[in-house]
């Protein structure tokens, strides 16, 4: 956690989230929600989390296979640079945003994710040029945001099982 202590103030955890109303969640009505800071209100449990992570953890393999030359009519520049294009962007625009939106490693993960979409992107261009070098690069970039985004959502499921 060394890395997050120094990152993450303690009396930052406490500030509420600056702004308005967002979608509820994923596939479900678009009539806005207000924002909570009590996860509980929403229904989030660790297990959530963790489920976040496995769905995001697909993501590295996948960018590697397209690297090497595997096409996937699915990974495309134009749909992929957008966050929400995930499911982990869709959750974190959702019910993650309403339950743990106040929590500064959040705010963290959310700007992890918009950096990790748009090197896929930008490796899925230079792989399509054939820029073997540039591709390499947005890839290990895509990979390094992936891992610390994987330490973020740990840090949001510690802080879930602390506050229940």
């Amino acid at each position: 956690m060394g890395f997050l202590s120094r990152i993450l103030p303690r009396e930052a955890a406490n500030r509420p989230v600056p702004g308005g109303r967002i979608s509820q969640s994923l596939g479900e009505s678009s009539s806005p929600a207000p924002l909570a800071a009590d996860p509980a209100a929403h229904g989030l449990t660790p297990r959530d989390i963790d489920q976040a992570i496995a769905r995001h953890e697909r993501w590295v393999p996948w960018l590697e296979q397209a690297l090497h030359g595997a096409a996937d009519a699915r990974l495309r520049p134009e749909v992929i640079e957008h966050e929400d294009c995930s499911e982990l962007g869709q959750w974190l625009r959702g019910s993650g945003q309403q339950a743990l939106g106040h929590l500064p490693a959040f705010g963290l993960l959310v700007r992890r994710n918009r950096f990790f979409h748009a090197q896929a992107a930008q490796m899925l261009v230079w792989v399509a040029a054939g820029d073997t070098r540039g591709a390499e690069h947005a890839f290990k970039a895509c990979r390094h945001a992936s891992t610390q985004m994987v330490l973020l959502l740990k840090e949001l499921r510690r802080c879930l099982a602390r506050n229940p």
